[in-house]
Protein backbone atom coordinates (compact mmCIF):
# COMPACT_ATOMS: atom_id res chain seq x y z
CA UNK A 1 0.00 0.00 0.00
CA UNK A 2 1.20 3.75 -0.81
CA UNK A 3 1.96 5.99 1.78
CA UNK A 4 -1.64 7.58 2.88
CA UNK A 5 -1.93 11.05 1.65
CA UNK A 6 -2.61 12.48 4.49
CA UNK A 7 -1.68 11.22 7.89
CA UNK A 8 -4.73 10.51 10.17
CA UNK A 9 -4.51 12.29 13.31
CA UNK A 10 -6.53 9.56 15.19
CA UNK A 11 -6.68 6.23 14.27
CA UNK A 12 -8.97 3.68 16.22
CA UNK A 13 -7.93 -0.22 16.26
CA UNK A 14 -10.59 -2.93 17.33
CA UNK A 15 -9.12 -5.42 19.35
CA UNK A 16 -8.98 -9.09 20.61
CA UNK A 17 -6.57 -9.73 22.81
CA UNK A 18 -3.58 -7.51 21.47
CA UNK A 19 -4.62 -8.85 17.41
CA UNK A 20 -7.24 -6.92 15.18
CA UNK A 21 -10.09 -8.28 15.87
CA UNK A 22 -11.78 -10.03 13.24
CA UNK A 23 -15.60 -8.69 12.68
CA UNK A 24 -15.46 -4.66 14.63
CA UNK A 25 -18.01 -5.67 16.34
CA UNK A 26 -16.20 -8.54 18.14
CA UNK A 27 -13.50 -5.89 20.20
CA UNK A 28 -13.34 -6.25 23.66
CA UNK A 29 -11.04 -3.45 23.35
CA UNK A 30 -10.32 -0.10 21.02
CA UNK A 31 -6.57 0.81 20.17
CA UNK A 32 -6.82 4.61 19.88
CA UNK A 33 -3.42 6.13 18.09
CA UNK A 34 -2.80 9.96 17.58
CA UNK A 35 -0.46 11.19 15.59
CA UNK A 36 1.23 14.43 14.35
CA UNK A 37 3.24 14.24 10.86
CA UNK A 38 3.48 10.73 10.71
CA UNK A 39 4.94 10.23 14.77
CA UNK A 40 2.98 8.34 17.03
CA UNK A 41 1.62 10.27 19.80
CA UNK A 42 -0.59 9.59 22.55
CA UNK A 43 -1.45 5.78 22.58
CA UNK A 44 -5.35 4.99 24.69
CA UNK A 45 -6.58 0.83 25.21
CA UNK A 46 -10.48 1.31 25.80
CA UNK A 47 -12.42 -1.54 27.03
CA UNK A 48 -15.35 -1.63 24.88
CA UNK A 49 -17.15 -4.19 27.33
CA UNK A 50 -20.99 -4.81 25.70
CA UNK A 51 -20.42 -2.38 22.67
CA UNK A 52 -23.92 -2.65 21.22
CA UNK A 53 -22.65 -4.07 18.08
CA UNK A 54 -21.43 -2.03 15.11
CA UNK A 55 -23.66 0.75 14.77
CA UNK A 56 -22.51 1.91 18.23
CA UNK A 57 -18.73 2.22 16.80
CA UNK A 58 -19.49 3.96 14.47
CA UNK A 59 -21.51 6.06 16.43
CA UNK A 60 -18.85 6.26 18.96
CA UNK A 61 -15.63 6.79 16.13
CA UNK A 62 -17.71 9.96 14.73
CA UNK A 63 -18.28 11.26 18.29
CA UNK A 64 -14.89 10.81 19.62
CA UNK A 65 -13.28 12.68 16.22
CA UNK A 66 -11.64 9.36 14.84
CA UNK A 67 -10.42 9.86 11.56
CA UNK A 68 -9.22 6.12 10.37
CA UNK A 69 -10.40 2.78 11.28
CA UNK A 70 -7.91 -0.09 10.61
CA UNK A 71 -9.92 -3.67 10.49
CA UNK A 72 -10.35 -6.86 9.32
CA UNK A 73 -14.26 -7.04 8.88
CA UNK A 74 -16.87 -4.41 9.06
CA UNK A 75 -20.38 -4.33 7.35
CA UNK A 76 -20.80 -2.65 4.25
CA UNK A 77 -22.98 -0.13 4.90
CA UNK A 78 -21.19 0.94 8.35
CA UNK A 79 -18.41 1.58 6.03
CA UNK A 80 -20.20 3.57 3.58
CA UNK A 81 -21.65 5.66 6.62
CA UNK A 82 -18.01 5.73 8.22
CA UNK A 83 -16.90 7.29 4.87
CA UNK A 84 -19.61 9.61 4.56
CA UNK A 85 -19.03 10.68 7.73
CA UNK A 86 -15.27 11.76 7.16
CA UNK A 87 -13.64 8.52 8.65
CA UNK A 88 -11.32 6.53 6.22
CA UNK A 89 -11.87 2.87 6.96
CA UNK A 90 -9.05 0.42 5.75
CA UNK A 91 -10.47 -3.39 6.36
CA UNK A 92 -9.09 -6.96 5.69
CA UNK A 93 -6.43 -6.50 7.86
CA UNK A 94 -5.23 -9.02 10.37
CA UNK A 95 -2.12 -9.42 12.84
CA UNK A 96 -0.64 -7.60 15.38
CA UNK A 97 -2.62 -3.82 16.10
CA UNK A 98 0.72 -2.42 16.83
CA UNK A 99 2.51 -3.96 13.84
CA UNK A 100 -0.80 -2.95 11.16
CA UNK A 101 -0.12 0.71 12.82
CA UNK A 102 3.86 0.99 12.09
CA UNK A 103 3.55 0.16 8.85
CA UNK A 104 0.52 1.94 7.72
CA UNK A 105 1.89 5.01 9.15
CA UNK A 106 5.24 4.47 7.26
CA UNK A 107 3.64 3.23 4.21
CA UNK A 108 4.77 -0.75 4.31
CA UNK A 109 1.29 -2.35 5.13
CA UNK A 110 0.41 -4.94 2.21
CA UNK A 111 -3.31 -4.69 1.24
CA UNK A 112 -5.37 -7.69 2.35
CA UNK A 113 -5.30 -10.62 0.33
CA UNK A 114 -8.88 -12.44 1.31
CA UNK A 115 -12.12 -11.68 -1.02
CA UNK A 116 -9.41 -11.14 -4.13
CA UNK A 117 -9.64 -14.09 -5.85
CA UNK A 118 -6.67 -13.36 -8.46
CA UNK A 119 -4.36 -12.89 -5.35
CA UNK A 120 -6.35 -15.63 -3.13
CA UNK A 121 -3.08 -17.91 -2.21
CA UNK A 122 -5.49 -20.73 -0.49
CA UNK A 123 -6.24 -23.95 -2.00
CA UNK A 124 -9.90 -23.30 -2.89
CA UNK A 125 -12.50 -22.37 -4.97
CA UNK A 126 -14.36 -19.27 -4.21
CA UNK A 127 -18.23 -19.77 -4.17
CA UNK A 128 -18.10 -23.16 -3.20
CA UNK A 129 -21.10 -24.83 -1.99
CA UNK A 130 -23.55 -21.72 -2.57
CA UNK A 131 -26.95 -23.02 -2.77
CA UNK A 132 -26.08 -27.00 -1.75
CA UNK A 133 -26.36 -29.18 1.02
CA UNK A 134 -24.28 -31.48 2.56
CA UNK A 135 -24.89 -35.39 0.25
CA UNK A 136 -25.41 -32.92 -2.58
CA UNK A 137 -28.87 -31.76 -1.35
CA UNK A 138 -30.56 -28.39 -2.92
CA UNK A 139 -32.93 -26.44 -1.33
CA UNK A 140 -34.93 -27.82 1.23
CA UNK A 141 -33.40 -30.75 1.92
CA UNK A 142 -35.43 -32.59 -1.46
CA UNK A 143 -33.31 -35.75 -2.73
CA UNK A 144 -30.09 -35.14 -3.87
CA UNK A 145 -29.92 -33.23 -7.25
CA UNK A 146 -30.95 -35.58 -10.27
CA UNK A 147 -32.07 -38.35 -8.19
CA UNK A 148 -35.25 -40.05 -9.99
CA UNK A 149 -38.27 -40.94 -7.89
CA UNK A 150 -38.68 -44.89 -7.88
CA UNK A 151 -41.62 -45.79 -9.84
CA UNK A 152 -43.22 -48.17 -7.24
Amino acid sequence: MNQPRQTPRRIAVPLLGTRIAPRLCHAQDLLIVSTADGEVGERQQINVGESGGVWAFVDWFCRQQIDLVLCCGVNAQAQKTLNARGVEVVSGLTGEAEEVVSEYLTGTLEPPTWGDPARCTRRHRHGAGKGRRRGGQRGRGGPPAGAGRSGR
